[in-house]
C-alpha cells in the first residue's frame, strides 16, 4: 500500500509493521548532483580544450614573430649591403 503525503513531496509504503519513508526530495537532489557533476566535467573539458588552443595560439604568435624579426633583419643586412656596394663604386 504507497500514500502520498504533501502533495508528492513523501511516498510512504507500509509493509506489515513496517513504514518506509522515501523522500522524493533527496532523490531529487541527488539527481540534480549528478546533472551538475555532469556540467561541471563538461564545462572542465572545454576550458582544457580553450586551454590548449590558447598554448597554440602562444607558440604560432611566437613563431611568426621570430620570423618577421628574422625578415626585419634580413631586409635590414640587405639594404646595408646595398649601401656599402654604393659606397665602394662611388670611392
Amino acid at each position: 500500500m504507497t500514500f502520498n503525503l504533501l502533495g508528492g513531496a513523501d511516498d510512504v509504503t507500509a509493509r506489515g509493521d513496517e513504514v518506509m519513508v522515501y523522500d522524493v526530495r533527496r532523490a531529487s537532489r541527488s539527481r540534480t548532483r549528478d546533472a551538475i557533476r555532469r556540467r561541471l566535467l563538461d564545462m572542465n573539458a572545454q576550458f582544457d580544450a580553450i586551454h590548449e588552443m590558447s598554448h597554440n595560439m602562444e607558440e604560432e604568435f611566437s613563431n611568426t614573430r621570430l620570423v618577421s624579426l628574422f625578415v626585419l633583419y634580413l631586409v635590414n643586412a640587405l639594404l646595408l649591403q646595398k649601401e656599402v656596394i654604393q659606397q665602394s663604386k662611388k670611392c
